[in-house]
């Protein structure tokens, strides 16, 4: 048996390695021990040592046998960004819509979401772009810390608010109730106000127009209608108003037999009443 040498101090290659054959091997070749001595043979045939070939700027992936790598969908084409080539998910093990890009959660999570930090006067937003310059945020969802307040953006610009006490602008970005509305609102059905009443019909005032274009108030949503208007400009007082010639005319119309009447009066004393008694 050949003498074991050992080295304990620093070792220096002046020339190069040769294997048992007296090879000195190919580029990239290891030096492997046989039962022998030693030969040189290539990285991928040791077993953990992988094998293939990737592409540039892209991270590679374990094949499935395990043993080599290969080009994966995530490429990092600049220092600053990572790719990915396909969907994105983020502990999601079904299958969601295909169309979308970045996918999170399962339909047995009972909750699932993406939280946007920021500073306490930073901005956090989702973006809708179409093109380039301004057209990359067309379309926005923002957040503002500094000043709570949620904002919606279309067609690159502000259409609504909602503020940090929950009032809600739309047109204007700074609401000051419940609801403000800059501009012209349409209602397909009818427009109710409710006041605090507990019951559920008190309390109610309901505008509506119909097909004849009447405009209606009904101040008790009992079907009663205690003011009507009609498309000539007369005017109804506890009923629909009367067509009389070519006249404007005003109509008032009690309860069954009690007839209407209009009141002229001075503080909280009557000077007069005009008064009709129906038949």
């Amino acid at each position: 048996m050949a003498e074991i040498k050992k080295i304990n101090t620093e070792f220096q290659l002046l020339d190069k390695f040769l294997d048992t054959s007296g090879d000195a091997g190919t580029s990239g070749q290891v030096l492997s021990s046989t039962a022998s001595g030693v030969n040189w043979v290539d990285g991928s045939a040791i077993p953990g040592v992988p094998g293939g070939s990737g592409t540039l700027n892209t991270i590679p992936l374990w094949t499935p046998d395990g043993d080599t790598l290969g080009n994966s969908i995530i490429t990092q084409p600049v220092s600053s960004e990572i790719r990915v080539a396909g969907k994105l998910k983020v502990d999601s093990p079904v299958t969601g819509y295909s169309s979308t890009k970045i996918q999170t959660g399962g339909f047995s999570d009972s909750q699932s979401g993406i939280n946007i930090l920021n500073s306490t006067t930073g901005y956090g937003y989702i973006l809708f772009g179409d093109g380039s310059g301004a057209d990359l945020y067309k379309g926005q969802i923002a957040y503002k810390h500094g000043d709570d307040f949620m904002a919606f953006n279309t067609n690159g610009s502000q259409k609504m608010t909602i503020n940090s006490i929950g009032y809600v602008g739309i047109g204007t970005t700074s609401p000051g109730a419940k609801l403000e509305v800059e501009g012209r609102v349409d209602f397909s059905n009818d427009l109710r106000l409710r006041g605090t009443d507990s019951s559920a019909n008190q309390g109610v005032s309901r505008f509506y127009v119909d097909s004849s274009n009447k405009l209606y108030i009904d101040t008790a949503n009992d079907g009663n209608n205690m003011f009507v208007i009609d498309s000539g400009g007369n005017v109804g007082i506890g009923a629909t108003p009367r067509i009389i010639g070519n006249y404007r005319v005003l109509d008032i119309s009690g309860s069954s037999g009690a007839g209407g009447y209009i009141g002229l009066s001075s503080g909280s004393t009557q000077q007069g009443v005009l008064y009709a008694h129906s038949a």
